[in-house]
């Protein structure tokens, strides 16, 4: 999408999300491939099944299931929800491998809702873009919630719908403690409120499901996360370190390459890197085609997941012309 010189000539990125970040944190020269619009192909089936999954709880949850509700009214609702899975697994069209099956998602839905047939909480809303400024600095945050919520009596919550492809434990549940991705969140709905949100809820569903005994006692999870003041303020500062950082390479130009193998040829929970090939070329990266390896194309268009369903948009005026807050 962009050439070696577009992007240097482009100047570095002036939003950043969590992608952006771990890609650069994990890998230098990842961050670069990515920047520059190189992606999969053929997009990994765990990938579609994570967005399939979350397409389906924003028709589920909008409009929101009552007691009220006959049986005719659900079974449509249902149905509404199912279409809307399907017709992201049909436009990713993905090789179907392992527990990442349209048949198994379906099945974990239906365990879904035996399991959470009524809520405690009210939906306000699914799948939100936002973007917010870091005070201080030209720079913005942004990506885009599964949802958020209104949890009486405790007040508002995020959604994070997670589908994993491991049984769920508790020691599954506390990696979620230490999530730059959750932390990022909280953050903003905290500077977007100007006050203190109750949590994130984390709402896991494990792809794992038993053929013979049916849905396990832990194939599901929610796990409240909450940050303090102190844990938003020192996300922040790692956040500016981390532009920094981004900036420097945008200034040498090397891109340095990551010492950990297990980033470029995976490990247990992470995929081989896309870029791998790239990186073992014996050529200058900036001078190769990405395109010309196995597996690899160029991104249909920007990386841009904080304008999703419109996005909510906090501009500082005085940092970006024609910005409005909504």
């Amino acid at each position: 999408m962009f050439t070696d010189k577009e992007l240097r000539e482009g100047g570095p990125p002036q939003t950043y999300d969590w992608t952006m970040r771990s890609n650069f944190r994990s890998c230098g020269r990842k961050l670069y491939w990515f920047l520059r619009g190189a992606d999969y192909a053929s997009i990994p089936a765990y990938f579609t099944f994570g967005k399939a999954w979350q397409a389906i709880l924003d028709k589920w949850y909008v409009p929101q299931v009552t007691v009220d509700w006959s049986p005719s009214q659900i079974k449509e609702h249902i149905a509404r929800a199912i279409e809307n899975g399907r017709k992201v697994w049909q436009e990713d069209a993905p090789v179907e491998f392992g527990v990442n099956t349209w048949d198994n998602l379906i099945l974990l839905f239906q365990w879904y809702r035996a399991n959470h047939p009524i809520e405690s909480w009210r939906v306000v809303a699914m799948e939100q873009g936002w973007e917010y400024p870091l005070a201080g600095t030209p720079y913005f945050l942004g990506g885009s919630l599964d949802g958020y919520l209104e949890w009486k009596p405790y007040g508002l919550a995020l959604l994070e719908n997670k589908a994993l492809g491991v049984y769920l434990t508790d020691k599954v549940a506390a990696q979620f403690a230490h999530s730059g991705q959750i932390t990022q969140y909280i953050w903003y709905l905290t500077k977007l409120l100007g006050k203190e949100i109750f949590c994130a809820l984390i709402n896991m569903a494990s792809k794992r499901i038993a053929k013979t005994k049916g849905c396990s006692e832990n194939q599901f999870m929610r796990s409240p996360e909450q940050r303090s003041a102190w844990q938003l303020e020192q996300f922040e500062e790692e956040v500016l370190v981390d532009i920094s950082d981004v900036e420097r390479e945008w200034e040498r130009w090397k891109w340095p390459r990551t010492t950990n193998s297990i980033e470029c040829v995976g490990g247990i929970g992470k995929s081989p890197c896309l870029f791998r090939p790239l990186c073992l070329a014996e050529a200058p990266f900036y001078e190769l085609d990405p395109t010309s390896y196995e597996g690899i194309v160029w991104r249909k268009g920007p990386w841009a997941p904080w304008k999703r369903s419109g996005g909510c948009v906090i501009s500082d005026k005085n940092k970006r012309k024609g910005g409005e807050e909504k």
